[in-house]
C-alpha cells in the first residue's frame, strides 16, 4: 500500500483509516461482500469480505478530498475486508491486486473463525 494515500480527516467511527473507508464500508452496507456476523448478546462483531475494485465518482473524489493516488489505488483492488466493532468504529483490511494468497489467507482465517463461532452457538 501506497503512503501517499490520504487519510479520514475527522473523528468517529472512521478514525485513523484511509480517506477510502467511507466508500468501503458503502460498498459493504449495500451487499456487495460476504458477511460473518459474530455477535451475540448485544456485542457486534462484523466482518464484511468484498472482492473488486472501488470506481470513484468525480463527487466523492471531492467529497472526501482523495488524490488521484487515491483513486487509482481504489482502481488496482483486488478486494477488501470491512470490520465493525462493537463501539461501532470501521476498520477495513485492504488487499492490491497480486496480493492473493495474502488476501485468502485473511478470508481463511474468518472462515476458521466462523466455523469455531457456530460449534460454540450450538
Amino acid at each position: 500500500m501506497e503512503d501517499n494515500l490520504a487519510m479520514y480527516d475527522g473523528p468517529g467511527k472512521f478514525e485513523g483509516e484511509l480517506a477510502l473507508a467511507p466508500l468501503a464500508y458503502g460498498v459493504a452496507l449495500d451487499g456487495f461482500g460476504e458477511e460473518y456476523d459474530f455477535g451475540s448478546d448485544g456485542f457486534v462483531d462484523h466482518y464484511t469480505v468484498c472482492e473488486g475494485a472501488i470506481e470513484v465518482t468525480d463527487d466523492e473524489k471531492a467529497e472526501l478530498g482523495l488524490s488521484d493516488a487515491d483513486v487509482a489505488f481504489a482502481a488496482n483492488l483486488l478486494g477488501f475486508i470491512v470490520h465493525k466493532d462493537n463501539s461501532g468504529f470501521v476498520s477495513v483490511s485492504w488487499y492490491e491486486k497480486g496480493e492473493e494468497t495474502r488476501m485468502a489467507s485473511a478470508v481463511g482465517k474468518l472462515d476458521d473463525r466462523m466455523a469455531q463461532f457456530e460449534m460454540e452457538e450450538d
